[in-house]
Order: C-alpha cells, then structure tokens, then sequence
C-alpha cells in the first residue's frame, strides 16, 4: 500500500506522520484521554518502526497537537488501533475530520476495509462512527483491561 502523507482539511487540521518528537505530547494526551488504561510510552515508540503502522497526529490551525491515531495497514484492512482527540477539544469536529482524512487516505492507498474497536459505553464514539457509515459487526467481551466490552465496527471502503 502507498505511504500516507500529510493531509490539510482547510481550515481545521493537519494530519501528518508522527515522529519521535511527538512522543512525549502524545503519552500525555493518552494518559489524559484513558487515564484507567493508557497506552504506554514504549507502545508509540514501537509503533514508529512497526511496518505496518501508519501513527499520524493531528494539528490545529495554531500548532497545537489536538489528537492522535495509529493505523495498521494489514493486507486489505486498515486497523484504527488507537485514536483520541484531546479532552479539551471534544465535541469541536475534530474527531470527525481526523476519520474523514483517515478514511481518505486510506481508500487512496488501496484499502478496501477500516475496522476498529470501540468501547461499548463510548456512546459518543459509536455515535461518530456510525454517521461515517461504520457497521456493528460484534462484541468483544471484556476486551479491555477493566472488563468492558468493545464492539468491533468496520467501514466497507
């Protein structure tokens, strides 16, 4: 599959490929976004060499890292791994324009499906993915550390 390069959705967010700079503000936006079941330093850094991976961050207008999301690209599929927009700017659309760029890029760069697991009381979340055309396709019980189930969703693209 073709390499993802930045993206620019006018006006609102730039999505470019992470690097180790943007570890640190990453770890901290994780820690604040999950704080019962944060990703660890070492998962990010690891996801930089892991050939299948696609990390990218997203920047507001100003400069400011606003979010983040890790992409596998595994044969056909693209596996939205990890994703998280910044507490403090939830409910701004930018979590929508991060998955719009992701879908795009991701159908420009051969992929034929997107699937992801979302938190089965993160009805915010499964509210967003479903306007973008994302299906429920089952329940994984007690997928995450704390018991709770996810539901996995997929997007024909």
């Amino acid at each position: 599959m073709a390499a993802v390069r930045a993206a620019q959705t006018p006006g609102r967010i730039t999505l470019s490929p992470m690097t180790s700079a943007d570890i640190p503000a990453i770890v901290d936006l994780e820690a604040a976004s999950f704080p019962e079941d944060p990703w660890p330093l070492e998962a990010f850094v690891h996801e930089l060499s892991n050939e299948f991976s696609q990390p990218m961050v997203a920047w507001d207008m100003d400069g400011n890292l606003i979010g983040y999301m890790i992409n596998w690209f595994i044969g056909p599929e693209v596996h939205i791994a990890n994703i998280a927009v910044d507490p403090e700017c939830r409910g701004m659309g930018y979590g929508r324009e991060m998955m719009k760029q992701a879908i795009r890029m991701s159908r420009e760069a051969g992929a034929e499906e997107m699937v992801l697991e979302v938190r089965i009381g993160n009805v915010p979340a499964i509210n967003l993915y479903v306007s973008l055309g994302f299906q429920k396709v089952y329940i994984r019980k007690f997928y995450y550390r704390n018991g709770e189930d996810a539901i996995v969703m997929a997007l024909a693209l």
